[in-house]
């Protein structure tokens, strides 16, 4: 009888942990919000993650028990879950659990528990993490090192062996850990190497960036040769092109408007990389392609039915990027409200301020460009699709970096941290990042 009754009180304990790692796996799904939220729309989702792992942990017996639901993750929400607690817990030993969940074989599942590791809390997981990249297979190598470079504590040492790794994905991680580390000019030289070397397109991109955020000069020189030959010859797919040009207009000078323009084709993505440039003289070519989209629109929907079609994504993404330049057109207060995508009302707004926006200069929403304007975006409302580029933005202009996809809590920190570096910075106002220094 005993036996039975602890057999039962066994089988009714891992009930209700297994309950417990749904709540949280749920949460974890809840907290990743859709491109267009505004990004502190996760901070009461991430309390009630937080209260949810902390009631598991305080259960005696809770940790042994989420090791022996750790073989059964079948899911991403139950690995994000598992990894999660068990990386939230003290010691060694949890830690090593929960990095462990990075060795399941399908690709979703262990970029769930990645993710959950990038958040978790235990000191112990950094160095359980860097231990498991320089021994596992490829795929859960790249995951330890995306999560290494989300905590902030990948190894440059570690980084640089990798990097030399026969599988690009490893290679890719690597690299972009070491824009990340705190030797700079160690890891810049590094990088540097690597575009020597004629790396493939993934590697190259991520080098770049990582060179671009660091403030080394042979980023941007490497991307301005990468863009000349491309607009005399064309080989490069159109994401790698378009991955150049958004470092482009994140980092370069006013002197890069000719290469920038001759860059340019009518897609959503090279339409946005205008509006981060900000460089008035391109403000013609992003109204004359709208025009072109308003006028391919109202024709399909003539030879349909009338009102039928919606926006296309070029109407949309060159009316936030004519916003992100010029500031509103008709009167909509930020970007995540609904801009009009009519060329006709943007042409009347470009007439009414052209004449105070010099040539030149870099602006945003309707003013000369200073890193505040990154700050207010990374810290307002802006949706989570935007934040990548003001983060990578912020890391050019003022040397801070922003992880977008930390705690809620930690992002405002480190952006008032920022916030405290405006002034000795001294940024000149609408001054392009890569022509400041």
């Amino acid at each position: 009888m005993f036996t039975e009754w602890t057999s039962e009180i066994d089988a009714s304990f891992a009930r209700a942990v297994r309950d417990r790692l749904g709540e949280i796996g749920a949460l974890g799904g809840e907290r990743r919000l859709g491109p267009e939220k505004p990004w502190t729309a996760a901070a009461p989702v991430e309390q009630r993650l937080l209260e949810a792992v902390d009631s598991l942990l305080a259960l005696d017996g809770g940790v042994a028990r989420v090791e022996v639901e750790a073989a059964g993750a079948e899911d991403p929400r139950r690995a994000f879950a598992v990894a999660l607690v068990l990386g939230c817990a003290p010691g060694s030993a949890p830690a090593e659990a929960a990095v462990g969940t990075l060795r399941h074989g399908h690709p979703e599942i262990r970029a769930a528990a990645a993710d959950a590791l990038a958040l978790a809390r235990s000191p112990a997981v950094g160095p359980a993490l860097l231990r498991f990249a320089g021994e596992a297979e490829p795929g859960a190598c790249t995951a330890a090192l995306e999560a290494l470079g989300c905590r902030r504590q990948a190894s440059f040492a570690s980084s640089v062996v990798l990097l030399g790794h026969p599988d690009p994905r490893v290679s890719v991680a690597a690299a972009r850990c070491l824009g990340l580390v705190p030797e700079r000019k160690a890891a810049a030289a590094v990088l540097r190497r690597v575009l020597l070397d004629d790396p493939v397109d993934a590697l190259a991109v991520v080098a770049a960036e990582g060179l671009v955020a660091l403030a080394d000069p042979a980023g941007l020189a490497f991307v301005r040769g990468e863009l000349s030959a491309e607009t005399a010859a064309p080989t490069l797919a159109d994401e790698v092109r378009v991955a150049y040009l958004r470092l482009l207009g994140l980092g370069g000078e006013a002197g890069d408007l000719e290469l920038f323009f001759r860059s340019l084709e009518s897609s959503p993505r090279d339409a946005a990389a205008v509006g981060w440039f900000g460089h008035p003289d391109l403000v013609e070519w992003l109204l004359g392609s709208l025009d072109a989209a308003n006028e391919a629109r109202r024709s399909g929907s003539r030879a349909s039915s009338p009102g039928l079609l919606s926006p296309a994504a070029f109407e949309i993404a060159a009316a936030r990027a004519l916003y992100r330049i010029l500031g509103a057109a008709d009167g909509a207060a930020r970007a995540t409200e609904a801009l009009t995508v009519d060329g006709t009302a943007w042409r009347a707004a470009w007439s009414r301020c052209r004449g105070r926006m010099a040539g030149g200069q870099r602006h945003r929403f309707g003013r000369l460009y200073t890193p505040e304007a990154t700050l207010e975006e990374l810290g307002g409302d802006a949706p989570v699709g935007v934040r990548a580029d003001a983060a990578l933005e912020l890391a050019i202009v003022l040397g801070v970096r922003v992880e977008t996809g930390d705690w809620v809590a930690r992002q405002r920190h480190q952006i008032g941290a920022a916030r405290g570096r405006l002034g000795a910075e001294g940024y000149p106002p609408g001054a392009f990042p890569g022509q400041r220094k």
